[in-house]
């Protein structure tokens, strides 16, 4: 039996068992919130690192290899489905 799940991704289930693996389950636990929503991170540049204020990237500072301001993105490197991870990332001035 399959089932289709809403949200952000469509799911195949089988008899409660996930076609995701593991490690995608777990990533999608550090990125959504409680209503499946991934939310924008903020930040801002000090001394050329970036410094993260909010969001679920605070949990994924560590893979976060490029950000793209005018995009608003940030790259990470940890695949998902065989994908690159872009997540939303708005960048700040340090003194607000």
């Amino acid at each position: 039996m399959y089932e289709q799940k809403d949200g952000v991704i469509k799911e195949l289930k089988k008899d409660e068992v996930s076609a995701l693996t593991k490690d995608e389950i777990h990533l999608l636990h550090l990125l959504l919130n409680k209503h499946y929503i991934l939310k924008i991170s903020k930040g801002y540049k000090e001394d050329g690192r970036l410094i993260l204020t909010e969001g679920p990237l605070m949990n994924l500072q560590e893979h976060i290899t490029a950000i793209i301001p005018k995009d608003h993105l940030a790259i990470l490197n940890i695949k998902f489905l065989n994908r690159k991870i872009k997540a939303g990332l708005e960048m700040q001035n340090r003194n607000i």
